[in-house]
Order: C-alpha cells, then sequence, then structure tokens
C-alpha cells in the first residue's frame, strides 16, 4: 500500500512539474510567436490566444488576429508550424499550415503588387527559419486595390523546395483587374501536381464577352499557361491556349480558332449598328497579344459560313469618301451596299494605330464588294468607322 501511494504521489508531483513547466513556458512561446509575426508585418498589431503541441512535431497557435490600420487585417483559427530535429538544426520549418482564416486587404490607391512592401519575408542574416512548404485550409480572401479587385476562397499545399503546386481548390466569385471582369472562377487540382482542371463563368474585356470557359492550368514560375481551353463567345465557339505572365500588369499571349461565330452579335454587342450592320457567320484563325486590358497585337483571318449573309453600310461619311475615291456618284455607292447580299467572303482583321481594321473581300450574285472598316480608337472605346 505504501508503495501504491508513493507511486501515486510521483504521478502527481510530474504532473504538476509539468504543468508548472508549460505555464512557464507558455508567455515565452506566444511572445516570440507574436514577436516573428510582427518581423513578418512590421508595423502591426498582433495577437494570439492560445498555443499547444500536437505530437510528435506540429507547434499550432491558436486565434490569431494580424492589422496594420487601414491597410490590412487577417484572423486565422489555427497557424501551425511542422518541425524537426535535423531541419530545425539546418534552420528550415518543413510546414507552415493556416487554417480557417479571413485576409482583408484593403489598399485603394495602391496596385495589388505593392503590397509587398508591407511584409518582411526575407530573414536577417544569421535569424529566421526557412519554410519548406505551406499549406492553406479555408482561406478567405477580400481584396480591394487600386488595380484589382477579387473575394476568393482557397485551399492549397505549394512545396518551395519543389517550386510545385501540389493541390489547390480555388472559388473566386468576382474578380476585376486591369480591365478584365471575371465571375465566378474555379479551379482544383488535376491528375498529376501542377495541373489544375479550371471553369469560369464569364469573362469580359472591354465589351467582349466570352462565357463557360473551361481548360488545363499549368505553372511555371510566374507564367500561368491555360491549355485545351473551350468557351462560348458571340453565339459560336473558341478553342486555343493562353499564356499569361504574372505582374503587376500581366501580360498574355492568345491563339484561339474561332467557329461559327455570328457577325450580328458582334456588331450588336459592340455597339456598331449604326455604322453598319452585316449577318452571317464566320471561322478562322485570332491571335491577341498585349498587357492588362491593352492590346499590342491583334491578327485574324476568317472566312465566311455557307449561305452568306447580308451587309448595309449606314455610315454617310464612309460611303462618301468610297464615291471621291473611286470618282463614282454617291447614289451609285449608296445602292451598292443597301442589301447586299454576298455568297462568300474572306475578313481580315489587325491593329493599326489603336485603330482596328476590318478587310473585307465578298463576293455575291450583284458582284465583287471590298472594302476596309477602320474602327477608329476602338480600344479606347470611342467607336467610328
Amino acid at each position: 500500500m505504501k508503495r501504491v501511494v508513493i507511486i501515486c504521489l510521483c504521478v502527481v508531483l510530474s504532473a504538476a512539474a509539468v504543468v508548472a513547466v508549460w505555464a512557464a513556458l507558455k508567455p515565452f512561446v506566444l511572445s516570440k510567436a507574436a514577436e516573428q509575426l510582427r518581423q513578418v508585418f512590421p508595423g502591426s498589431e498582433v495577437s494570439i490566444r492560445d498555443f499547444r503541441f500536437s505530437p510528435p512535431r506540429r507547434i499550432i497557435l491558436a486565434d490569431v488576429a494580424v492589422a496594420r490600420k487601414g491597410i490590412y487585417d487577417f484572423e486565422a483559427g489555427e497557424i501551425s508550424a511542422d518541425l524537426g530535429l535535423f531541419s530545425l538544426l539546418a534552420g528550415r520549418v518543413l510546414r507552415v499550415g493556416l487554417a480557417d482564416a479571413f485576409v482583408n486587404i484593403s489598399t485603394p490607391q495602391e496596385s495589388l503588387s505593392d503590397f509587398v512592401q508591407y511584409l518582411h519575408l526575407t530573414p536577417k542574416k544569421g535569424g529566421g527559419l526557412r519554410v519548406g512548404a505551406v499549406g492553406l485550409e479555408n482561406v478567405n480572401v477580400h481584396v480591394t486595390a487600386g488595380d484589382a479587385e477579387l473575394d476568393a476562397a482557397l485551399s492549397l499545399e505549394y512545396s518551395f523546395a519543389r517550386a510545385q503546386v501540389d493541390m489547390v481548390a480555388v472559388s473566386l466569385p468576382s474578380l476585376e483587374a486591369g480591365g478584365v471582369t471575371i465571375k465566378n472562377i474555379f479551379i482544383e487540382s488535376a491528375d498529376r501536381p501542377g495541373r489544375m482542371n479550371m471553369a469560369v463563368e464569364q469573362v469580359a474585356v472591354g465589351k467582349g464577352v466570352i462565357d463557360g470557359v473551361d481548360g488545363i492550368v499549368t505553372l511555371e514560375g510566374r507564367t500561368v499557361f491555360l491549355e485545351f481551353f473551350s468557351a462560348r463567345t458571340f453565339g459560336g465557339r473558341l478553342e486555343g491556349s493562353v499564356t499569361l505572365n504574372v505582374s503587376a500588369l500581366p501580360e498574355y499571349l492568345a491563339e484561339v480558332r474561332l467557329s461559327d461565330v455570328a457577325i450580328d452579335r458582334i456588331v450588336e454587342d459592340f455597339e456598331l449598328a449604326d455604322k453598319f450592320f452585316m449577318d452571317g457567320k464566320v471561322s478562322g484563325d485570332l491571335v491577341l497579344q498585349g498587357k492588362g486590358a491593352g492590346i499590342n497585337v491583334l491578327n485574324g483571318s476568317f472566312s465566311t459560313a455557307l449561305g452568306g449573309g447580308n451587309l448595309v453600310i449606314k455610315d454617310t461619311r464612309f460611303m462618301e469618301n468610297i464615291a471621291q475615291r473611286t470618282n463614282q456618284p454617291l447614289d451609285i455607292i449608296v445602292e451598292s451596299f443597301t442589301n447586299y447580299h454576298y455568297n462568300t467572303g474572306v475578313i481580315g482583321l489587325s491593329l493599326a494605330e489603336g485603330n482596328i481594321l476590318l478587310e473585307l473581300a465578298l463576293g455575291g450574285e450583284t458582284g465583287k464588294r471590298n472594302l476596309t472598316l477602320t474602327l477608329h480608337d476602338f480600344l479606347s472605346k470611342k467607336d467610328g468607322i
């Protein structure tokens, strides 16, 4: 009996010692963790409610809040760090995790890329720890910047050592950046690491609208590749690939094939109906290159579908210029472009000094019509012919 009492007493004393050590250690750990966060987020206010160990090698900070007034604030249910003896000796944390978090960034007078000025991610020489991987789980983000607005919910596993996304699940109800508005973006991991499936409800660039986008996304550094994508636009389909270089003003290259696009939809959506009317369908290839919503390169070659369509020029100034250039009476020119029916057609699309050029070569029962329509300052949304 005496031996049992001694054993119980030892257990109680050991437990008391552990509690005492824990009680003494806890404020120190919370203080050091808050200090590390303040180094990463200079000028911020930091609070951490609790921390605990999760065997065998995980430290968890609970109910973390970091805020810099008027710029950003975030709250996290948990921030975890996976440690190992040899990794610590090498100055490395195996993985940092963030779970059940809300991040709000508000810099309406600055570019989103400028936000890095509020962070200090590089440890001082001789101090700090390198991170091998990062994991995000149920993280909600709201951003209001001078060049972008977005809401997103995401989960992510990223390896810095391999520079590779191992798992991703992203939902963005809305995104506005560089003159591009996107609705309902969904991205999830595909059949292998670094490869993702993407679906987008709608993309609007200026007056052009693309619906039902889907494709395969891969990442290489700051370059995003969208391959095997398809979408609906102007009553037809488009397929192709897009390369996007992510920067303050993203650079893009799009090479697409359009099929059965309705010409009258293009005329209507771009508000050109007061200049001319044209119907029928076209198919062909298009190359777009530029930055943000801007276009630096535009080349397209299209052929009209069987059955052709109708062309009516309404712009009086345009027809007066043709009459003067061809030395023909204006009434003949007007008649030739009134309810002209074409059976075949080839349309070229190009860019010249900010103007879009449409070169039409049409053939019908009443003869051929070769003309060039110039959409003046079209990219500046000052439409005209």
